[in-house]
Formats: C-alpha cells, structure tokens, sequence
C-alpha cells in the first residue's frame, strides 16, 4: 500500500511518500507523519521545524530526528518501539548545559501585585 502524506508546519511543507507491502504497516507510518507537531509544546509557537543531529560512539552512529521550536529551543525528538514503529516524544527543553529542565508550561503563573497603595 502507497500512501502520500502532505504535512503544513509552520512555513515548511513536507512531502512524505509511504510505500509498505502491509497495509497496517502502512498506515502506522503514515499516521505517525500526520501526527508530526505543528506547534511548540512548550511555548505553543508555530515557528518549528524538523531537524535532525548524528552522534558516533563505540556502539555505533545514531541519528537523532525531532521538531525544534526556533522561538524557545525545546525540541520533540522521535522515539523508537523496538517492535517497530515510530512516535514523538514528550517536548523538553534544555539549558546551555544540555541538562533537561522542565517545561516553562508547568511553572505556576506569577500573581501581579497592585503596589499603588502601599
């Protein structure tokens, strides 16, 4: 089963081309593009992109591939199933360290004082 996937995100237009001999193998993939995050998780900015980096150690070289928010630097990064398969995990955002910090959605939002009358 072919299937051709056209996904919006932000200014970028992605054209995927699915081609699997099982049709609900075909469908996984294809619904796992189609589920590829339009907006931050963190920030909720539309301005994300796919991107990806390469990392060589004494087990191997890997790729890593994820969706970077330009406006925040969180990033979305795509997990494995070691049966097979695909799926976008959970935003993070790093500090200039590389050490995860948690997700500015979940710090509680700061009440403004009225100091006019004191």
């Amino acid at each position: 089963m072919r299937i051709n996937i056209l996904k919006k995100v932000g200014n970028d237009t992605y054209s995927f081309d699915v081609d699997k001999e099982k049709e609900l193998e075909a469908m996984a993939d294809a619904g796992f593009l189609a589920s590829m995050p339009t907006v931050c998780g963190n920030c909720k900015s539309a301005f994300v992109n796919l991107d990806s980096n390469k990392s060589s150690t004494e087990k191997g070289t890997f790729t890593f591939v994820y969706m970077r928010c330009r406006k925040c630097g969180a990033k979305a990064q795509v997990g494995q199933y070691k049966a097979g398969g695909f799926y976008w995990k959970k935003w993070e955002v790093f500090n200039k360290d590389g050490v995860n910090q948690e997700p500015l959605d979940d710090i509680n939002e700061v009440e403004e004082i009225d100091t006019s009358n004191i």
